[in-house]
């Protein structure tokens, strides 16, 4: 099986941070670990593997690059692929309307 190569975005790093801060907050330092631990291992595990199994994202018409989106939970993972490497775009509460709220121009 052919493997891919997982690479968090700044944006998408960021990201991740501020939900682990408020998590930690509501739900405590361990739940807030818990919770980091189990999104980054969701991630790596099934993009490394089969990203192309996931659909297109719908902000996909707005970007040369083709976007695609993954559920890990109530969290939205996108992500691009490019031939051996994934690029972890962002990854935000499922219930954000991204095509409301566009990515930054230099991702």
């Amino acid at each position: 099986m052919k493997r891919f190569n997982v690479i968090f975005a700044a944006s998408a790093q960021i990201e991740i941070a501020e939900s682990f801060e408020w998590g930690r907050k509501y739900w405590g330092e361990q739940a807030a670990k818990n919770w980091y631990r189990t999104l980054k291992r969701s991630v790596r595990k099934s993009l490394s593997d089969m990203p192309l199994a996931w659909p297109i994202a719908p902000e996909n018409t707005i970007y040369a690059a083709e976007i695609r989106q993954m559920f890990v939970g109530r969290y939205r993972v996108i992500f691009s692929v490019e031939k051996r490497t994934v690029r972890i775009l962002h990854v935000r509460n499922a219930f954000v309307d991204s095509t409301q709220r566009p990515f930054e121009e230099d991702e």
